[in-house]
This record gives C-alpha cells, structure tokens and sequence, in this order.
C-alpha cells in the first residue's frame, strides 16, 4: 500500500491527511448502460495503470472508482489533487502516457456511460486514519449554514468519537469536506448539499450495522454530540443523505 503523505485519509484508500496542506478532490458520478462487467475490468486494468503513473509524474495525487451498494450500475470517480495548479490543468488521460505504459485505448466497448450530475469539487478538511484500508465507504451528504461551525462540529466528531472507536475496529476511515464549486443559496440557507464526510469500513457488515437504529446512544456518541449543542456548532448542519459504496480499484493500495 502505498503511503502518501498529503491531506485526505493517509495510508487508506479515499481520502489523505496532513494539516494546513491544500487538498482537492472532485467527484464524477455516472451510469453504466450495457456489459457492466467490461466497464469494472477497464477500470482495473487500463484506468488505474495510467492513474499511477498519474501520481508517479506528480500530475496529480490519486484516483479511486467506487461502485454502488444498491444500484449495481452506477459508479462514481474520485480525483484528487495536492494543489490547485494540479486541478487546473490535469493532464493524465493523454496518448503520451498510454504509450509509456504500452497500452491502447479500447474499442468497441460492449458498455455505454451517461455522466448524472455535475462535478463537484471539495475542500478536505480532515481526516481519522487507521493501519488498515477501507473497502467499502458511506458518503453522507450534509447542508450547513455556517461553515465555521461545520467544520468544528465535524472536527469534534473526528477527535472524540472515530479516533476512539478506531482501537476497537480495524479498517475504519473517516473524513469530511466543504463544497467549493457549484454552490447555491437563498436567504442565508443553502439549496444542496454543500458538505461531505467519508465513513469507511472494512467489510459490508460492519458497515450495514453502523446504520441499524440502537435505542441506547453510545457514550462517545453522546459526549460528542453534548459537546457540540454546548458550543452551538450542531445547529450549523440542517439536512442531509448518505449513500453506500464499495471499492472498485483505487491508485491508494
């Protein structure tokens, strides 16, 4: 596994972390029409080969292809990048890499793609690592109307409840993110989802069972969210969504 020593989850296979460094990644969610089969085995082994190398001539700092839990042919692409100049002129999908790596572009694709919603483009803010890689993510989508206190209710969350429980659970992951393209407000309040978090798991259990309801509040759990009613940072988050997903290939491992 490779260690990379940037912002958004370290050592893992989504999101990086080193403070005060800038961070960006963008998501590009699409659906696959077809042999959704040959669309995975591209992604393995032409996509990620020419992604590497990517993050090997510093073009930018890693890519990950994630697949959904409960809609089998939707898909969604993560790239990140360790500077603003990265993401401003990317330049990784070229002949002049397909070449170096002796590879072709392929024909004749038994599979057809349609990109859903826009790209989006985000702001790491932290991250919680663990020894061990994350294969399967829930991204929760989250509204907020005062950034300053979303970051601190996140960052508590971070630091009081996943760093603790990690001792506990190998292959836990966690890090959330601020909106910084496409954004849209009225009246002080924001019209989408302008925050992301990232709960990674080990297995598909442990993930499904993070979701169950439990009628007694973990004590971590209470004492984080305690805290943040006290400082008035929970009232900055006002709605939100999560989705599941599982790993698909990824330049992190």
């Amino acid at each position: 596994m490779k260690k990379i020593l940037l912002l958004f989850l370290l050592n893992i296979s989504i999101i990086y972390a080193q403070e005060n460094d800038v961070w960006l990644f963008q998501i590009h969610e699409m659906e696959v029409s077809g042999n959704v089969n040959d669309f995975i085995k591209l992604q393995k082994e032409f996509h990620k080969k020419i992604a590497l190398l990517g993050v090997e001539n510093n073009e930018w700092a890693g890519w990950q292809c994630l697949r959904s839990v409960t809609s089998g042919n939707k898909f969604i692409f993560l790239h990140h990048f360790n500077s603003v100049e990265q993401r401003v002129n990317p330049q990784i999908w070229n002949e002049e890499n397909i070449k170096k790596l002796g590879l072709k572009w392929p024909e004749g694709n038994s599979f057809t793609t349609k990109t859903t919603n826009p790209i989006y483009i985000y702001q790491a803010h932290m991250a919680v690592n663990d020894k061990e890689p994350s294969k399967y993510w829930k991204i929760n989508y989250h509204k907020y109307n005062n950034m300053s206190n979303y970051i601190n209710h996140n960052k508590s969350w971070g630091e009081m409840v996943v760093k603790k429980a990690q001792k506990k659970e190998d292959g836990m992951n966690w890090g959330f993110a601020t909106l910084i393209s496409n954004g849209e407000g009225f009246d002080g309040k924001p019209q989408m989802y302008n925050g992301i978090s990232f709960d990674g798991y080990a297995t598909m259990e442990q993930m499904l069972e993070s979701s169950l309801y439990n009628e007694t509040m973990d004590p971590l759990i209470q004492k984080w969210y305690e805290n943040s009613q006290k400082n008035k940072w929970n009232t900055a988050q006002i709605g939100g969504k999560f989705e599941m997903w599982t790993e698909v290939a990824s330049t992190f491992n």
